[in-house]
């Protein structure tokens, strides 16, 4: 046997370390990211002084955007720039108790729900997490009179 050949057995316990690693790797990485959001305390630090939601024309001047409650809108403004232009996201309970109450929160919520502007994908209230909210685009179809 030539000793510049290595055994599947050899092969195995390196890619077997290698993948550890990995995983140690990412486990440290969701530490990291874990720590910098509980370290924010504001809701303006938490998405970040740069950012900014770009509202087109369409929506801006649809009856369902016109319709909704001032908080409404900041709450939708404030989920979108939480998401930094991910269509799924969750809105945790430390960003809009800066806004306003949790009555008034889970108001808003379902008028965003009712006019289109969100779903809800999943509940976390069972689990203790937040929920989890899809961006969508029914608001185009909504009428005062249908809902």
């Amino acid at each position: 046997m030539n000793k510049n050949k290595r055994s599947n057995k050899q092969i195995i316990a390196e890619k077997q370390a290698e993948k550890e690693k990995l995983e140690k790797d990412i486990a440290k990485l969701k530490k990291q990211e874990n720590t910098k959001r509980t370290n924010k305390q504001s809701w303006k630090g938490e998405i970040g002084d740069n950012s900014f939601v770009m509202i087109y024309s369409t929506l801006y001047n649809s009856n369902a955007y016109r319709d909704l409650k001032p908080i409404s809108k900041d709450i939708y403004i404030g989920m979108v720039l939480y998401a930094k232009g991910n269509f799924i996201t969750e809105y945790p309970y430390r960003i809009y108790k800066n806004i306003c109450s949790k009555a008034t929160f889970q108001t808003a919520i379902k008028e965003l729900v009712g006019h289109g502007f969100i779903e809800i994908i999943s509940s976390g209230k069972f689990n203790h997490k937040p929920n989890e909210y899809k961006f969508c685009d029914n608001w185009h179809k909504w009428n005062k009179n249908n809902n």
